[in-house]
Formats: structure tokens, C-alpha cells, sequence
């Protein structure tokens, strides 16, 4: 997979890829279900669920694909609560925390960055719709925020609050692939 920019021209990227087609099915959630790490989420949250937010009838656990140096493979930063507010979901006032998860990636560029303590401002955005939902348009002044990268290796869990600002960035060398849910803590 960290080398599927070497050979992706030969297909449309986006049309091959649509988010439907990059989630786990229900056999493949059932065996995520047992890893270590969720027994460890149980244990801290006590009962969750995986959120289904495009409404697929299943848990939505979902791997992205970054080529390196595209753009057009990442969003601008965001929080994901404003997806929630934006589409007026059924669970649109849960409490929400996601994982990412890096899955291949170098170690120390893991695509990942974030504004931290962000999550305890309110951020301005205006929304367009696109592919039939709405998406937030960031209003952040690039002045007004210190955004980090995130330093890791393929395998480290990132859990944040979803009202944190964050977004993705394409590194130099290889494709990256991550793993991403939402929790809905009860």
C-alpha cells in the first residue's frame, strides 16, 4: 500500500476510492471488535458505540489513502463536530471522540496534525454542499493558531475530542494509509 502512488495514474483515484468502499464490512468490524485496544476503550469509557455517520446500516471504521505530496488527497483543518452540526445527525449532540490510527506511514511523519487546546474555542466556518453533504469551510486565521504535527510510527492510537482542530497532510516518500471511527460515548 506505501507504494500505490507508483502505480495509481492508471486509475481514478477518487472514483475508486469513495469513503462506502473504504469501510470495514460486518465481518471485518466483528474481528476489529476484539482487538486489545477496544477491550482498553471499554474499560475507560465504559460502553460505546462506533458511530455510523453516512448512515450505511453498520459501525463506520475507515481507512484513508494520502499519496505523497497531493493535496487533493487531504482537507483543510477542521473539527469534526461541525460535520455532526453541519447535517443534522441523529446523534448530533453525543458526546464524540475519534482514533486515527496510522496504519503505513514514515516514522515521525504520520500525516497527522492538530491545534492543541483548540477544542476549547469556538471556531467560525461557513458550509457548502458537496457530494451531496454538507462540509464545513474553515474561517482560521493562520495567526491565531499553532498547529503541530503529529510524531509517531505506524500502529500509535491518537484518541481526541471532536470538537479539536486537526486536519491531514501528504508526506514525501509513500502512500499513507490510516484507520479512523468516531466513538459515541453514552
Amino acid at each position: 500500500m506505501d507504494l500505490y502512488h507508483k502505480f495509481c495514474s492508471a486509475v481514478d483515484h477518487k472514483k475508486l476510492w469513495p469513503k462506502e468502499e473504504r469501510c470495514l464490512n460486518k465481518d471485518h468490524i466483528k474481528i476489529f471488535r476484539r482487538f486489545d485496544f477496544i477491550k482498553i476503550l471499554n474499560d475507560t469509557f465504559g460502553t460505546f458505540q462506533i458511530t455510523d455517520e453516512d448512515e450505511i446500516g453498520r459501525e463506520e471504521i475507515y481507512w484513508r489513502l494520502v499519496r505523497p505530496d497531493c493535496e487533493d488527497d487531504v482537507g483543510p483543518l477542521h473539527a469534526d463536530s461541525w460535520f455532526w452540526e453541519l447535517n443534522n445527525s441523529k446523534e448530533k449532540d453525543s458526546k464524540r471522540f475519534k482514533i486515527w490510527i496510522p496504519i503505513f506511514c514514515e516514522e515521525n511523519e504520520t500525516g497527522f496534525m492538530y491545534a492543541s487546546g483548540s477544542h476549547k474555542r469556538k471556531w467560525h466556518y461557513d458550509s457548502v454542499l458537496k457530494d451531496g453533504k454538507f462540509k464545513p469551510i474553515p474561517k482560521i486565521n493562520e495567526n491565531e493558531i499553532i498547529v503541530s504535527k503529529f510524531m509517531g510510527k505506524p500502529g500509535d492510537i491518537i484518541l481526541f475530542n471532536d470538537k479539536l482542530i486537526h486536519g491531514g497532510y501528504s508526506t514525501s516518500n509513500k502512500t499513507r494509509v490510516s484507520l479512523e471511527f468516531t466513538l459515541n460515548i453514552n
